[in-house]
Order: structure tokens, then C-alpha cells, then sequence
């Protein structure tokens, strides 16, 4: 998982304050409400987002959480009040990725069954 940062935007559109994409093989990289896009259209749209007359472009974040699944596993059968205790792990990008929260939630649907 990794993040676009947007840091100028427009008040009225809020939402668009960055945007968490899923990198895939090819490069490019899906984020909810956006699809699959590459890094330069994804800008793109967040720029369309800025207060008028911003100077400040949005850009990828250098950051990509990868999941440890042997770890992960060991945490779905953990109490729920332990996931506080929970540091996250950050690498350096260019790997393709899905977020820690993401997966620890699909472990626990899958467990609890």
C-alpha cells in the first residue's frame, strides 16, 4: 500500500487529501473511487483537487507497507484491544504491496469462521 499525498487541497473536496493506492505489477496502481491508473494520472486527478492557484503538487509518498503473513496469521488470533499495541512496519517503495489493516482484517473474517 502506498500513499499519495495531497497537501494543498481545496476545503470543499476534502476527501481528495490523499489517496491510498494498491501497487501492482505493471506499475500502476488502484485506488478506491480512482481505479487503475499510473502514478502521473493519479497526480493528476489529485492536482484537479488543489485550492485555485496552489503551487504545491501532489505526489507519491516514498513509503509501502508489505504484510508479514506468518506474522499477520499470529496477530488475527490475537484479542482485539492487543491490535493497539501494534507497530507498523515501513519500507522503501517500489514493492507491490496491500496494507497492514487491510489484510489483518481479512485474516480475522477468515479465522473467525
Amino acid at each position: 500500500m502506498v500513499y499519495f499525498n495531497n497537501p494543498d487541497v481545496n476545503p470543499q473536496t476534502s476527501w481528495w487529501r490523499g489517496e491510498n493506492a494498491v501497487v501492482l505489477e505493471d506499475n500502476t496502481y488502484f485506488g478506491h473511487g480512482l481505479g487503475i491508473m499510473t502514478k502521473e494520472k493519479v497526480i493528476q486527478y489529485l492536482n484537479k483537487t488543489r485550492k485555485p492557484n496552489s503551487n504545491q503538487s501532489a505526489y507519491l509518498m516514498d513509503r509501502v507497507t508489505r504484510p508479514n503473513f506468518i506474522h499477520l496469521a499470529r496477530l488475527s488470533m490475537m484479542q482485539r484491544a492487543a491490535y493497539y499495541k501494534i507497530q507498523h512496519t515501513v519500507i522503501c517503495h517500489n514493492e507491490s504491496s496491500i496494507s497492514f489493516d487491510h489484510y489483518l482484517s481479512y485474516l480475522y473474517s477468515q479465522y473467525r469462521q
